[in-house]
């Protein structure tokens, strides 16, 4: 398990990644894609992402 904030996603390519979590909406759709690109790395892994949202944030993420 490892806890980061989005600086980890700049640089880092740990291949061994399966699941990444998001917890707060991404504020745009390319920081959305650069979190969830952490996961299967490797071409045999299979990668999830998960975006938890708060439902304050659903007309944000609708537009």
């Amino acid at each position: 398990v490892v806890v980061a904030t989005d600086a980890f996603g700049v640089g880092i390519d740990i291949p061994d990644i399966e699941q990444v979590v998001i917890f707060r909406s991404p504020r745009t759709l390319s920081s959305a894609i650069q979190r969830s690109g952490r996961a299967a790395r490797r071409k045999s892994l299979q990668g999830f992402c998960y975006i938890y949202i708060d439902t304050s944030e659903i007309d944000e993420v609708q537009r």
